[in-house]
């Protein structure tokens, strides 16, 4: 019981506020780093969107393999995002 009232007066409200923040800042880092199981054109469109141009096109490319018959729906898009 002694030293779990240690440890808790060791804790400060800061301590703990500043642990948060950096729980929260590498959740956020990893959400930004794509997972190669989720993709989709509606990911793809909204990654464009973004500004997020490169990854949007290599999503589109990986789609036209997995679904050859909407490669040309793809490669429109594609095309949309390399113009702009």
């Amino acid at each position: 019981k002694h030293r779990i009232e240690e440890k808790m007066a060791d804790e400060s409200p800061k301590k703990k506020k500043k642990e948060k923040n950096d729980d929260s800042k590498t959740f956020a880092d990893k959400s930004l780093i794509l997972n190669e199981n989720l993709m989709s054109a509606t990911l793809a469109r909204i990654l464009g969107e973004q500004g997020r141009k490169n990854e949007a096109i290599t999503m589109y490319n990986k789609l036209k393999l997995q679904i050859p018959e909407k490669s040309t729906f793809f490669a429109a898009e594609i095309e949309k995002l390399s113009k702009n």
